[in-house]
């Protein structure tokens, strides 16, 4: 394991510099070469060996029941954290099925209140992993005595309020808990949230936070974020591009998009493109996606993705509704694309049979797509495959059924 006096900066710089050694991404102006780049040439095998220690170490104590499990750190003040470390080692066996069962062998009186509060989290995060809200409920309850201050906990339970239906007291205990104190992806979440109800400047307030955590760390790139602990910087501001264009306030985020892409170095045409495609003007953006294309044809990467984005843009201008409905069906997806995107093509159908007046056929598959999607899309993927003003749609049905309930 590297040294735990090794700086942040250190870290951060040898990691710009291997990668614009091996070419993954450039992040040194090109006229700009070293003596220590050279030599580092020179050890490149080390280095990546390196950083992979560094990335152990920087993520040591993450866990994950799910793909959006809290990525929170072990406390400073323990050497370890054995609660954190049974669900480390049931992931590696692929035992986690088996951690309900683990959790409750453990006598709690012999805890340390950092893993108290763990125990607590997974035994409501079990619960809710198998279905029964109400015990998931009811244990997230009873940590959130124990540990008023969790911020995991918090969350969790603010997730078991919505899910009867409880939307403000929700929003009463997100507002308890903020990035960096909550995850990165806890975060996303909790404007996922603040989106389904409608509620876009609480989703504002919930990412802001991790937006000026890019600016702070003064990089994008995605494996380098990872590392850091924050979500992939397209999603965030995919989700806050959905809040500030149901404002009304799309040339104010065109500004702030702006400067992060002149911070960050990236790409602010294609960025204007996509945003300026919720005003109805697609031709900049269908081009974009159609170089997306082509730049992927031979090595297949995301091919599956930018295609359907296409379809989806080219099937929303053509007004013979049945060929429309070809242009959809015409995309094809290989194993290299994401398993979801047939249920983006469904929403797509969705909204093509809304387009048809065909209110049977919609329902039926509004009907089909709830039940695989029962909190919808994230608005990253809406904004993405620019099916917005349906989904809006959507989030009144589903408000209303949860008041219902």
């Amino acid at each position: 394991m590297i040294r735990r006096s090794l700086a942040d900066s250190e870290i951060v710089q040898l990691y710009q510099d291997t990668l614009a050694v091996s070419g993954v991404r450039n992040l040194l102006p090109n006229n700009i070469l070293s003596p220590a780049l050279h030599a580092m040439i020179k050890t490149f095998a080390q280095i990546r060996q390196w950083l992979n220690e560094a990335m152990q170490f920087l993520l040591r104590g993450k866990t994950c029941l799910t793909a959006s499990l809290s990525g929170r750190k072990p406390n400073g003040a323990m050497a370890e954290n054995r609660i954190d470390s049974l669900v480390q080692r049931l992931e590696k066996e692929k035992r986690l099925d088996d951690l309900e069962t683990e959790l409750l062998k453990t006598d709690c009186q012999v805890l340390q209140p950092p893993e108290k509060e763990r125990w607590y989290f997974y035994y409501g995060c079990m619960a809710c992993r198998r279905g029964d809200r109400p015990a998931a409920m009811a244990r997230f309850k009873q940590g959130a005595i124990e540990f008023p201050d969790s911020n995991d906990i918090l969350f969790c339970l603010g997730q078991e309020h919505e899910h009867v239906g409880n939307v403000e007291e929700m929003f009463r205990l997100f507002d308890k808990t903020r990035f960096p104190a909550l995850s990165g992806h806890y975060s996303m979440e909790q404007a996922r949230y603040a989106c389904l109800w409608g509620k876009y400047e609480k989703a504002v307030e919930y990412l802001w936070p991790v937006w000026l955590a890019y600016h702070k760390l003064g990089g994008i790139d995605d494996t380098f974020v990872y590392m850091r602990g924050l979500p992939f910087f397209n999603n965030p501001w995919g989700t806050l591009a959905v809040a500030f264009v149901r404002m009304g306030r799309i040339d104010e985020f065109l500004k702030i998009t702006k400067k992060a892409c002149r911070r960050f170095h990236d790409d602010f045409e294609y960025r204007r493109a996509h945003l300026e495609s919720c005003r109805g003007n697609t031709g900049s953006w269908l081009e974009y996606v159609r170089t997306m294309i082509g730049d992927r044809r031979e090595r297949a990467t995301f091919r599956g993705y930018w295609a359907l984005q296409l379809a989806i843009l080219e099937s929303q201008l053509e007004s013979d509704l049945t060929k429309a409905g070809q242009i959809l069906d015409a995309v094809t997806f290989s194993d290299k694309d994401f398993g979801w995107l047939e249920d983006v093509r469904l929403l797509a159908n969705c909204e093509l049979s809304h387009r048809k007046r065909d209110l049977e056929v919609e329902e039926v598959l509004q009907d089909r797509f709830m039940q695989k999607r029962p909190l919808l899309f994230e608005p990253h993927h809406v904004f993405d495959f620019h099916l917005m003003d349906y989904d809006e749609k959507l989030q009144l049905l589903y408000r209303k059924n949860k008041k219902q309930v």
